[in-house]
């Protein structure tokens, strides 16, 4: 009976069954009582010789540079035939095993993924080192952390608690272990890879802006400027727009109704659009009442009611402006009042 139960079965359920195929350095003696103390596998191999076998073992395991035995997860290790033997000698350790063999290196241990198995388990952890990495880097109080950046942790020892836990970025490891502050992640030196993709993040920023400029209805949106946006953090997402504070605002907040031309900013080619809107506004002003009418009016006159939102350079004379703001009319340059003749 006994000798039914130390069996290949019984090995094989003790082991776990299919992880037995997967690690190359477990085998059956590792579910036998310990009779005698047995030596660790690799302590038949000298320090130069592990050294040689995992400079072999690199680049199966994707490390080209020191620096990316950070990187690699144990798992991987473990699953690498003759990286395996010398991983065990070091009790699974790989930061002791790569500081150990590779010493001329500057390493910093907490920055390996492959860390201690419960040591990010317990949360506790990440927040602690975050509070050591900010005393360190003079962060004094919450908002300092806006001028640090994802590498500047790493550089600390944070690399292998944030790739595996946080997507390797700084913004989502502060917003979780400080849930009570409002981060604004705009405010960062560097923000997440696609996060002003999202319209709501762009209104989230927008709705922040308001309250800095002052701004208390979307009306007065018109006397900002794209320099307002650029000034609060936000060039990428004005960026995004072709630099016009018009074309986000008119995307971001779509069931508004927004007149172009009304904006501080003249657009270096104004569409059809915006002039029909500027001819309007300003007609209605100096008693347009109909086409003819446009005849006595001045490019002064004009100028006087649109004020910055008509700029000749970029916009044309006037009389140019009316061919293409009303197109189904034909206009007589001929009948303008003298003062347009030098347009």
């Amino acid at each position: 009976m006994l000798q039914r139960r130390c069996g290949a079965a019984f090995v094989w359920r003790q082991l776990g069954g299919q992880n037995l195929r997967r690690n190359f350095c477990q085998t059956a003696e590792a579910v036998e009582a310990p009779q005698t103390q047995k030596k660790r596998k690799g302590a038949n191999i000298d320090l130069a010789e592990r050294r040689r076998i995992l400079e072999a073992a690199a680049s199966d395991l994707g490390v080209k540079k020191m620096e990316d035995w950070y990187l690699v997860p144990r798992s991987a290790i473990r699953a690498h035939q003759a990286a395996c033997k010398i991983h065990n000698y070091y009790n699974n350790s790989t930061s002791k095993m790569i500081t150990t063999i590779f010493p001329e290196h500057a390493w910093n241990p907490r920055s390996f993924i492959a860390t201690p198995r419960r040591m990010w388990k317990d949360r506790s952890n990440h927040r602690k080192l975050l509070d050591d990495i900010g005393k360190a880097l003079g962060v004094t109080k919450l908002d300092d952390w806006y001028t640090i950046t994802t590498a500047d942790a790493d550089e600390m020892g944070a690399r292998g608690l944030l790739t595996k836990h946080y997507k390797h970025s700084l913004i989502n490891a502060l917003k979780e272990n400080y849930p009570n502050h409002q981060w604004l992640p705009w405010r960062f030196k560097k923000i997440n890879q696609g996060w002003w993709n999202s319209i709501d993040n762009q209104k989230l920023f927008l709705e922040w802006a308001t309250e800095r400029l002052n701004v208390r209805s979307l009306d007065e949106w018109y006397l900002k400027s794209g320099d307002d946006i650029v000034d609060l953090g936000g060039r990428t997402l004005l960026k995004r727009y072709k630099s016009s504070l018009a074309t986000m605002l008119r995307n971001i907040y779509k069931d508004h109704t927004w007149e172009e031309w009304r904006f501080a900013a003249t657009p270096k080619k104004p569409s059809s659009d915006y002039v029909t809107g500027l001819l309007n506004s300003a007609g209605q002003q100096l008693g347009v009442k109909s086409m003819e009418d446009w005849y006595n009016i001045s490019s002064l006159d004009f100028q006087r009611v649109a004020g910055r939102s008509y700029n000749r350079r970029d916009s044309g004379s006037l009389i140019e402006m009316l061919r293409l703001g009303y197109p189904e009319h034909q206009f007589d340059a001929h009948r303008f009042v003298k003062k347009n003749l030098g347009d």
